[in-house]
């Protein structure tokens, strides 16, 4: 059974105005690895937008774990992060958050003109995608464009 929640962070300054960054994922069932005897504190699973750390008890082999598979495919925006507050493993994340939203997005957008791209093989090259937008309407180049700026790596 595939179930489907979302996740909605948000700010509410009293009386001004509100953040809400909002999500809709799947709940999806995350393969596990054995842990290494040396490291029975740390966890990393791999999840579609890249590995996730976490912290377990030393039973965690015996133990199913499920993660989350975004569904709405919307880059947070840039200008709204400061990069510096985050650690190294969240801006990793949010970098392959990014990167699979480029990658299925842009798939799509070529798609539709019925152009074939080699990017959903893991290469991310902005350069195939910039050196093909020419075919592309002029309506799907500012579409391409903004997903490519938005998505930018953080790293």
């Amino acid at each position: 059974m595939l179930e489907v929640v979302t996740i909605e962070p948000g700010y509410y300054w009293s009386d001004h105005f509100g953040i809400r960054l909002e999500n809709v994922v799947f709940v999806v069932p995350v393969e596990t690895k054995d842990l290494h005897s040396s490291d029975r504190n740390s966890y990393t699973a791999e999840t579609s937008t890249g590995h996730r750390s976490f912290q377990f008890s030393p039973d965690i082999n015996n133990t199913k774990w499920l993660s989350f598979e975004p569904v709405t495919l919307v880059p947070f925006q840039r200008k709204f992060i400061n990069s510096g507050m985050l650690t190294t493993d969240e801006l990793n994340w949010l970098d392959n958050y990014h990167k699979t939203i480029r990658q299925v997005l842009c798939s799509r957008i070529y798609q539709e003109v019925n152009i074939q791209l080699s990017i959903n093989n893991g290469n991310d090259d902005h350069e195939i995608m910039l050196s093909n937008m020419s075919m592309l309407s002029s309506s799907r180049q500012r579409c391409l464009q903004w997903i490519l700026n938005q998505t930018e790596s953080f790293l």
